[in-house]
């Protein structure tokens, strides 16, 4: 005959019943649209369809966060601060209420380990796993914790755990990847490609097909990637990157990217591709007249054309200027220019082509060098005064006075 047990058994975290799911569909399209407060009501409507759906608990969380800030354009950004606090302190009530009623669910201690931070955040999802071995995500946030904490080789263990845990979260297998990222930038890479090629439709995969264009070196080689996330996605912020590849590999391309995205964006993003389609047109322009010699054209085009921001490395654009400058008769005023943003931050391939205009102004290196040195000595300020205690001596004390006319590396560190 069956008796009542003392405690209930574990309730495992899970992805959903057909009701859950169906409501937090409801609220992704509410998400999208930006409104977070609906949309966090769908999410809770899913989590009291099935308290255990792993899913509707984080999207919950974080639309209650956004909610905090929608609407919010006239408050500080203190106050914005303080109101999600409030937020938080409300939504840990929440939480710590269920776990007193359902203290065998997982989910709700991950949910605390979300809302709080260090030791604490550790113990909850240590909490978690003990109720639910096979808790991916919270053995993700374990090796987090364990990476911040120094200790890499736990880390890697709890990762190893997740992936074991769940072979079909696209979230988790990214967090995987990100362990190699530095260390094997080849396994790294074959591992985003793998959530691609089993994710190939989703946001994972988007973000992925980014992430690895992002890790090369070379923006010619991020292009086919970034081309693929085009299909994929073609309002991914990863837009931006291709542009900016573009703009140097092939500029036609960068002028009929920047003119789609105007039609695909509004507000912040749309003013901000006008301003891409504009240098675009310039850009290509300037091309196009330096081919045909017409170098004082070029340089004028130019002179008016701004590359926007950080979407655009300046490098081939000062190029072109220099180019253009000493083509239509001024070397010397192209390389003062180009001197003078050498100075303030090296590059390699304005260096080049500096010191080919050096050579046709019959300097050797070492006047170029000199040339350097003295604007970034005309540029230069005194630094604070530093009077701090030797690593390990503590009796003694360093004066930065000491290295004068040395470079000096100041590393302030966390020894443990």
């Amino acid at each position: 005959m069956a008796v009542g047990l003392a405690a209930a058994m574990p309730a495992r975290v899970g992805k959903g019943s057909p009701e859950a799911r169906a409501l937090w569909e409801k609220g992704q399209a509410a998400d999208k649209e930006n409104k977070f407060a609906e949309a966090a009501g769908f999410y809770r409507q899913a989590i009291d369809a099935d308290p255990d759906y792993l899913e509707a608990h984080q999207r919950y969380v974080m639309a209650r966060r956004r909610a905090t800030g929608a609407g919010a354009d006239d408050k500080k950004p203190e106050e914005i601060e303080k109101l999600r606090k409030a937020v938080d302190q409300e939504l840990t009530r929440l939480y710590e209420g269920w776990i007193q009623q359902h203290p065998e669910r997982a989910v709700y201690h991950a949910a605390l380990g979300w809302l709080t931070d260090g030791a604490s955040s550790e113990k909850h999802y240590r909490r978690a796993v003990e109720l639910d071995l096979q808790f991916s995500h919270a053995w993700a946030r374990l090796s987090s914790i364990a990476e911040k904490m120094g200790d890499n080789a736990r880390s890697l263990e709890y990762i190893e755990k997740a992936v074991k845990s769940d072979l079909d979260d696209a979230w988790i297998l990214r967090q995987y990847a990100f362990k190699f990222q530095t260390s094997d930038p080849g396994r790294y890479r074959k591992l985003e490609m793998e959530v691609v090629k089993r994710w190939p439709k989703s946001a994972a995969a988007a973000n992925a097909l980014n992430s690895v264009a992002t890790s090369l070196a070379d923006k010619g080689d991020r292009i086919p990637y970034l081309e693929r996330l085009r299909v994929l996605d073609p309002t991914h912020r990863g837009m931006s990157s291709l542009f900016r590849a573009y703009v140097e590999q092939a500029p036609d391309k960068a002028l009929e990217l920047a003119r789609d995205m105007v039609k695909r964006s509004k507000d912040a993003d749309l003013k901000r591709w006008q301003q891409n389609v504009a240098f675009a047109e310039s850009y290509t322009e300037a091309r196009r007249l330096l081919k045909g010699g017409k170098f004082g054209e070029a340089k004028a085009v130019l002179e008016k054309a701004k590359p926007p921001g950080s979407v655009v490395d300046p490098t081939s654009p000062n190029l072109m200027k220099a180019k253009a400058t000493a083509g239509a008769g001024e070397p010397a005023k192209a390389y003062d220019e180009l001197a003078k943003l050498l100075a303030e931050k090296p590059n390699d391939t304005l260096e080049k082509q500096l010191r080919q205009l050096g050579e046709r102004l019959n300097k050797t290196n070492g006047q170029v060098d000199g040339d350097l040195w003295t604007i970034r000595a005309a540029s230069a300020t005194a630094a604070k005064e530093l009077n701090l205690p030797q690593y390990g001596e503590e009796n003694r004390k360093v004066n930065l006075a000491e290295y004068r006319g040395r470079v000096v590396l100041v590393n302030f560190f966390f020894p443990g």
